[in-house]
């Protein structure tokens, strides 16, 4: 698991940055001096899993999904709980059935006094995926909302709850880290991380004052926009950018907001029409081919194609340029090379590693390999502070239930030549690196 801070984290249980950290202890006391007291305060309760944690709150306009079969109750209930002035907008909690209907259209707006809810509960009419989402006004699909919401996404089978049924690819918390319990305080968030390959993780963040902070999991997190393979460590800018920000493609993963139910098909198909991947059992990569095409005729540049099944990540080429069997000589090169939907490719320009061009009569072999698999990164942007750090486990696959090592590399977010906020960084994690072995996360670390 690959963290990456911003405190932005993701995870293969490796550690890397997009630089885009705030928030010395003053600023997070500016933000919070924001908050509006409009009444007394409502903590809703639920029977269910599927709630926003204790002080975790939201504003800004984001999609659940759940999936209901035939019979069952879908339930959701989103509870003003404080209004705040730094926000831009009201949202509006839309719920759409399987077949692309509005069930239900519910806004909260300064008018509403706290308490005030948007209820909805329906049973459905048969198997499927129904979509909630905060929406914003037209043309403030980026502002952050007035109105601070609790929520409960359910489902029931019989009055009795079916957890491990919601999931979203993109989730934003709002909390008030200086503000008392239980409205404000440190927020411990578990979230549930399921692949397009299979694997799930459990993802402990203990202690989070993040204030407006969002969170997303893929295979690549942080990249170089050329190659779109991982960075494998925190930015400080240099060129590379997470992912969702390139015109990279990659698949986004999914977060659940308890342990991803059993009974979950393998493909679903959202209200929208779109069809996507649930859950599976894990399966392993494999590497099916390698190509080189080159630019001419005895060129020794061109285009290296590699292609798997079961993988999607960050894979590394290695070329044998002096043409004596291996890889590991002062002349031969190493790149890496991002795999999506199974096939990847990257340029060769046919020089060795002294940067001499490679001569035509000498044989050149290019050998590809992923090395490591259920690499998930998490990537927490703009986290502010995670006080007792994080801890991840995966759930299943080798290892099953016990591989929690994590990895990072902050060498470059230490150094202010690279990084203004060099001396704000968040890790409270001694190394600067984890080092190729990892660090055990277990109780938190970094």
């Amino acid at each position: 698991m690959l963290v990456h801070r911003n405190c932005l984290l993701s995870g293969k249980e490796r550690r890397e940055d997009d630089d885009e950290i705030e928030g010395s202890r003053e600023g997070i006391a500016a933000v919070a001096a924001l908050l509006m007291a409009v009444g007394g305060l409502v903590v809703p309760t639920s029977a269910s899993a599927e709630t926003s944690p204790p002080a975790g709150h939201v504003r800004t306009p984001q999609t659940w999904y759940l999936y209901a079969g035939a019979g069952e109750t879908v339930s959701t209930d989103f509870t003003k709980v404080f209004q705040v002035l730094n926000g831009q907008m009201d949202p509006t909690v839309v719920i759409t059935r399987p077949d692309g209907s509005v069930a239900s259209e519910c806004a909260l707006t300064a008018a509403d006094p706290v308490g005030s809810q948007c209820a909805f509960t329906e049973v459905a009419a048969g198997d499927g995926v129904w979509s909630v989402a905060l929406v914003a006004p037209e043309g403030q699909e980026t502002a952050q909302g007035r109105q601070v919401l609790d929520w409960d996404i359910s489902v029931y089978d019989g009055g009795e709850p079916r957890p491990g049924r919601v999931w979203t690819e993109r989730y934003a918390q709002y909390d008030l880290p200086l503000q008392p319990a239980p409205l404000g305080g440190p927020v411990d968030l578990t979230l549930w991380y399921l692949t397009e390959q299979g694997y799930i993780y459990e993802v402990d963040r203990l202690g989070m004052q993040g204030i407006d902070s969002i969170y997303t999991a893929d295979a690549f997190g942080v990249v170089d926009p050329a190659t779109c393979a991982s960075a494998h460590s925190s930015t400080a800018g240099r060129g590379y950018q997470k992912i969702s920000n390139t015109t990279c493609r990659y698949t986004p993963f999914k977060m659940f907001f308890a342990a991803p139910a059993d009974d979950l098909p393998a493909q679903v198909t959202l209200p929208t029409g779109e069809t996507t991947w649930l859950s599976t059992p894990p399966v392993t990569p494999t590497l099916d081919a390698v190509t080189f095409t080159q630019d001419t005729v005895g060129s020794r540049s061109g285009t290296i194609e590699a292609v798997f099944s079961n993988f999607e990540g960050s894979a590394l080429v290695h070329v044998d340029a002096d043409g004596d069997g291996a890889f590991d000589g002062p002349n031969e090169r190493t790149t890496t090379m991002g795999i999506v939907g199974g096939e990847g490719s990257v340029v060769f320009d046919g020089l060795d590693a002294v940067g001499n061009p490679i001569p035509y009569t000498t044989p050149v072999a290019f050998r590809v390999s992923a090395d490591g698999f259920a690499e998930v990164h998490f990537s927490d942007q703009d986290t502010e502070v995670l006080g007792n750090g994080i801890q991840v486990r995966r759930l299943n696959g080798p290892a099953d239930g016990t591989e929690t090592r994590i990895f990072w590399d902050d060498t470059h977010v230490t150094s202010a030549m690279n990084d203004p906020q060099a001396d704000l960084k968040c890790s409270a994690t001694a190394p600067l690196a984890s080092g190729v072995a990892g660090v055990d996360s277990a109780g938190g670390v970094h």
